[in-house]
């Protein structure tokens, strides 16, 4: 006698609506219960649309009571601020309904905001709005400036990367040389013009406090040099200000040996700010890389994980994946760029494989007598974390829509967990039986040339063997000759040997020209056109730029790579740079650059955080009445019952602020361990902000009395507090019998109110 449809809707309709189709369903077909789930696009979700959630919130909540009435709101940030007019700011966000409203804008719109506020606005503030018409206005006008200088036809400043065209006086007059690398410097040069991006700058104030000393420095990636101005404050002021502004300059000035540093430097006259030409994908159709690492690929990837997904999204791909060595410390990071910046994130990682059918004794091993592998995996899609809280704050998770549950980001969380938990051996290693088991709603990839498939064609296995193994992936990858140059650098014996001295299989002893690294790419494509499987290019990407190599190439010497030097090319590349890297594939090469990575985008289910919404608290049955009894029975304890006026009203405030957000489970939580701690003979004390808890200290969990400082019998409950400051602690007060009963007193409370554990 229940129903529930679920109904996609191209306008917002309010909820009263809704509610009376409801009412409507439930007395025409005799129901006991009948619920609409209204669903909307992503695209709708925005101000004016914001009054069709808190209309569900009013209907369904009662605590609500007409605060949102007339109610505005503003999207900043991505954080969603509800205007108030008629008060209630306090009561809202004590009974959690912005947390109801977060989850409601996600179940109702699928946008995963960061945060929902109230504030309480009383009069129309004439000043503010113009304040704020006038940002909006600059805003655009910046919108617009930026739109135009798309579009301007910059001329390039000799062979340089920069725009001669958008050269800006920052100190001196206009440069009429054109600058010679920094690395081509010489001591006895004199005057000498460079350009370079700006870095490590610093100001200090003289001793006579009216002039600075102004250092920086400059590099054109060929080498570096400092700069240093001592000028007025008025005059290097603006010079500071406009720097700070520019990235990138043209500077011209002596180059002398600057005794104090013992260091040469440039003593500028002249200095310009000039836009550096950024490299463009400016292909019609582009790709998407399916293999990239961020710097949480430690010791190996090179840079933050927001310029990479900048990068992709400034070029115009769709989508990019992340897929970092055996971690996934970088996808928040990168989902809330891809987010910021219109783009799909594809959650991944590169794993370490095992087959413990061939080593099923692989973790008593010693490191070489097994063969690990990399192994891409990416997140096709996922829907088992909960998405909404019920009313007694437990996780739950709703019936997907499909009646197919996802789990291939809880799959992925779980081989990560496992193999760092269980399975770590020098890395964290995933059986392949343990993937198969998990790879539900997971695609995976064969990865690089240290992947499994590669290896065995590099160690000759038969087409039969090569089939059985590329059976188990979803697709296959190839890369460019130049991330495997470096087997041409190998020897060409079969068996080499070792610093220790033992013989080792040299697996690339048979690839000694670039057409037999293109043979095995081929190998790759035979394998996937005879089990229907779709190839994909990837770059591997361990860097932004190409000059970015040389500090992996610090990083390598520092892990013992004796070709540490000739690194790879291993930088984020354009479309038309990998359909040139794969011009070998002919009219295929399309297929592996662009659209079989498209195709594999398309999979991957849209808009999937890394972390969920909302915040999941552990439940314990019982957990805030524990707490509730606990606290009270310690209050009567101590100070009688009725427990004074001044002590039952903090802890009420407390007990009432606690459970109602949810945390009077984790109280239980240490309340327990205390007591099991002290129950073992160990001694617990409390430290931080949780001294300032009446309630932890009451529940057992802190020492720490936070009370006014005050007199108590133990015998009798008498009890006096100190509440006008005349004592800083309780432990300051001089000794006392009972005027009661003549029993000595105890001396306690230290004036900390519960403010500042809520922060």
């Amino acid at each position: 006698r229940k129903l529930e449809l679920g109904v996609l809707l191209d306008k917002t309709v309010d909820y009263s609506v809704i509610d009376r189709i409801q009412k409507s369903l439930v007395k025409n077909l005799q129901l006991e219960n009948a619920v609409l789930n209204i669903k909307y696009p992503s695209s709708l979700f925005s101000t004016e649309t914001v009054p069709v959630v808190l209309s569900k919130i009013g209907a369904l909540n009662p605590v609500v009571n007409g605060f949102f009435d007339n109610a505005d709101a503003e999207i900043e940030d991505n954080i969603l601020t509800v205007c108030l007019k008629n008060g209630g700011k306090e009561l809202l966000e004590s009974q959690n309904v912005n947390k109801e409203i977060l989850l409601a804008v996600y179940d109702m719109f699928g946008v995963d905001l960061d945060d929902v506020a109230f504030l309480e606005v009383e009069t129309f503030d004439m000043e503010q709005a113009v304040r704020k018409a006038a940002e909006a206005k600059a805003a655009e006008k910046a919108k617009e400036e930026a739109e135009k200088e798309k579009y301007v036809p910059h001329v390039q400043l000799g062979d340089l990367p920069l725009y001669a065209d958008t050269r800006k006086q920052i100190m001196g007059r206009p440069i009429k040389d054109l600058p010679k690398p920094i690395k081509e410097i010489r001591p006895d040069d004199g005057f000498v013009t460079v350009w370079g991006d700006i870095f490590n700058l610093d100001v200090r104030d003289t001793k006579r406090g009216d002039s600075r000393i102004l250092t920086f420095c400059v590099t054109d990636q060929s080498s570096s040099v400092s700069v240093k101005i001592f000028e007025k404050k008025g005059i290097i002021d603006p010079i500071i200000k406009n720097l700070e502004a520019a990235g990138t300059i043209l500077i011209s000035g002596l180059y002398k040996l600057d005794t104090y540093v013992n260091e040469y430097i440039i003593m500028p006259n002249h200095i310009e700010s000039i836009k550096k030409i950024e490299k463009q994908d400016t292909a019609e159709e582009k790709r998407v890389e399916l293999h990239m690492h961020s710097s949480m690929s430690e010791m190996d990837g090179m840079t933050p994980v927001s310029k990479l997904v900048e990068r992709a999204a400034k070029w115009g791909h769709r989508a990019v994946a992340i897929t970092d060595h055996g971690v996934v410390q970088a996808l928040p990071e990168a989902y809330a760029t891809a987010k910021s910046k219109g783009i799909k994130l594809i959650l991944g990682m590169e794993g370490y494989l095992v087959d413990d059918t061939l080593y099923p004794d692989f973790m008593n091993m010693k490191s070489r007598d097994f063969q690990r592998h990399h192994i891409i995996l990416l997140v096709k899609a996922d829907n088992t974390m909960p998405m909404r809280l019920d009313e007694n704050w437990r996780p739950v998770m709703d019936e997907p829509e499909d009646g197919i549950i996802h789990r291939g980001r809880k799959n992925l969380y779980e081989l990560i967990s496992s193999s760092n938990v269980k399975t770590f051996k020098n890395r964290p290693l995933i059986p392949k039986t343990m993937l198969a088991e998990k790879r539900d709603d997971i695609l995976i990839g064969s990865a690089c040339e240290q992947g499994e498939i590669i290896q065995a064609i590099l160690r000759g296995k038969s087409d039969d063997e090569l089939l059985k193994l590329a059976e188990f992936y979803d697709y296959l990858e190839i890369q460019p000759n130049g991330n495997n140059e470096f087997m041409l650098r190998t020897s060409d014996q079969e068996y080499i040997t070792t610093k220790r001295g033992e013989q080792k299989y040299n697996p690339y002893w048979r690839v000694n020209t670039e057409e037999d690294l293109i043979n095995i790419n081929k190998k790759v494509v035979e394998l996937a056109d005879k089990l229907g499987k779709p190839v994909v290019a990837t770059g591997d990407v361990h860097f932004l730029n190409p000059e970015d190599s040389k500090l992996r190439a610090i990083v390598m010497a520092s892990k013992g790579f004796d070709d540490a030097d000739n690194q790879a090319p291993l930088y984020f590349k354009t479309t038309d740079e990998m359909l040139e890297d794969f011009a070998w594939a002919g009219d295929r090469a399309k297929e592996f650059v662009v659209d079989n990575p498209n195709k594999i985008a398309d999979m991957i289910q849209d808009k999937l955080p890394p972390i969920p919404p909302g915040t999941y608290q552990p439940y314990i049955e019982g957990a805030d009445d524990e707490l509730t009894e606990k606290c009270w029975s310690t209050a009567k304890e101590l100070y009688g019952d009725p427990v004074p006026e001044y002590v039952a009203s903090r802890l009420e405030r407390e007990l009432n602020s606690i459970i109602s957000h949810g945390y009077g489970v984790l109280y239980v939580i240490a309340k327990r361990l205390v007591e099991e701690s002290e129950r073992r003979g160990y001694l617990v004390g409390s430290r931080g902000s949780v001294g300032s808890s009446l309630a932890a200290h009451f529940g057992g969990i802190s020492e720490v009395n936070p009370l006014a400082p005050h007199y108590y019998c133990k015998k009798c409950k008498h009890s006096e507090f100190f509440l006008n400051g005349e004592y800083g602690s309780g432990f300051d007060l001089p000794k006392k019998d009972c005027p009661v009963c003549g029993e000595p007193m105890k001396r306690d409370g230290h004036e900390i109110p519960f403010e500042t554990f809520l922060g």
